[in-house]
């Protein structure tokens, strides 16, 4: 994945003298625990970037990963943080976390466009304000009752963590669908393919019961395409349903889309009811 070097321009968060921050950059560090955000990339339909934390605690050290939190007032338990995408609040996906060889614990981090209404042209503004860190071990994972109970793990710390950057759509490295492809009443809309992901919007004919539907997708070498999350959405001007499917990414450039009827078929035999061949320049 092609991310460009946040590191080169690193702004520290500033610090007031009764310790609150001042306006936020790629860096905060209070109660001992320094965080760092890296290595941003936008593809226009997904943001990633790498969350890395340093801390000298011994008992977050001895710690798997650690977790953002964010406690709110009057409550106990925490919520997992979020970050704010041009001041809306978004949901973040922490995805493989690691400790590095320096003693960082790194997490790269996917915000998707899905449900926040911001389309590939947008620039973003990201904000991210926490007020606590958990620590999780090997042993408290299925140990505590409740997933933020696992994500305190056996210590949190608090303090005040603000951090902002900026992200522009980077369409280098993408591919998108030659041309419109379909088969018995389905079409295949949109196909891009990020160097992250595949997107796919398919038309859906009218009457057809969406739920019924399981899209497979399959390389021109014959390997399945994992997809990571579909959705159901309508055509605003004509009402049609529509199947938004992102996917893993792909380096090949032919597609085939199969259209799976669930409630025809049994374990021995799938009910394939459109076959839907498609390429990406």
């Amino acid at each position: 994945m092609p991310f460009g070097q946040l590191q080169r321009n690193r702004i520290k968060t500033e610090r007031n003298p009764d310790g609150t921050s001042t306006e936020p950059g790629y860096i905060a560090d209070d109660s001992g625990v320094e965080v760092l955000v890296s290595d941003v990339y936008f593809d226009g339909y997904d943001l990633y970037y790498t969350l890395s934390i340093r801390t000298e605690d011994a008992e977050l050290n001895s710690s798997e990963f650690l977790t953002p939190l964010t406690f709110v007032e009057g409550d106990s338990l925490p919520f997992f943080a979020s970050a704010f995408l041009n001041g809306t609040e978004v949901t973040s996906v922490f995805m493989q976390p690691r400790k590095s060889e320096d003693g960082s614990f790194v997490q790269l981090v996917r915000i998707s466009m899905d449900a926040t209404g911001i389309t590939s042209t947008d620039p973003l503004d990201v904000r991210l304000d926490f007020n606590a860190i958990g620590g999780t071990r090997l042993e408290d994972i299925g140990a505590y009752d409740g997933a933020y109970r696992e994500a305190m793990g056996h210590k949190t710390i608090r303090g005040s963590w603000k951090l902002a950057f900026q992200a522009s759509a980077d369409p280098s490295g993408s591919r998108s669908l030659t041309s419109l492809a379909e088969n018995q009443g389905f079409t295949v809309m949109k196909a891009t393919a990020t160097p992250s992901n595949l997107h796919l919007t398919i038309r859906i004919p009218f009457g057809g019961d969406t739920n019924a539907l399981v899209p497979q997708i399959y390389d021109s070498y014959g390997g399945k395409i994992e997809w990571e999350h579909i959705s159901y959405t309508s055509d605003p001007a004509t009402g049609q349903p529509l199947l938004e499917i992102t996917a893993n990414t792909s380096e090949a450039s032919q597609f085939v889309m199969k259209i799976i009827d669930k409630t025809t078929s049994s374990d021995d035999m799938l009910n394939v009811i459109a076959e839907i061949p498609f390429e990406l320049q």
